[in-house]
């Protein structure tokens, strides 16, 4: 997950996305709301998961994950994503379903 405000991570992150794709990998992709909430996440990952791939990228909508009162720069960007990410459940779940 990474922001599209997110002016270092974000290219470099969807770069790496397109080599993995590249080389082969199977990447589910999506742009979300990063103001959407933790209802409206719910489906949004299950969604994505219910595709099975390896590789799973989601990229936040600039302008939509920076913290009220924070300036809307890269940096702030970079930070605030977290706050949407930790919300989605989905996602977690899907991490511990991780295996060697």
């Amino acid at each position: 997950m990474v922001s599209q405000g997110d002016t270092k991570a974000y290219p470099g992150m969807t770069g790496i996305m397109d080599t993995l794709a590249e080389e082969g990998a199977k990447i589910s992709r999506a742009v979300w709301d990063g103001q959407s909430t933790v209802s409206e996440f719910a489906p949004l990952a299950a969604e994505m998961s219910a595709k099975d791939t390896p590789v799973n990228f989601v990229a936040l909508k600039k302008g939509t994950v920076v913290w009220p009162g924070l300036s809307d720069d890269s940096g702030s960007n970079h930070i605030c994503t977290w706050r949407a990410a930790y919300t989605i459940e989905g996602i977690r779940d899907w991490l511990f379903q991780q295996k060697k």
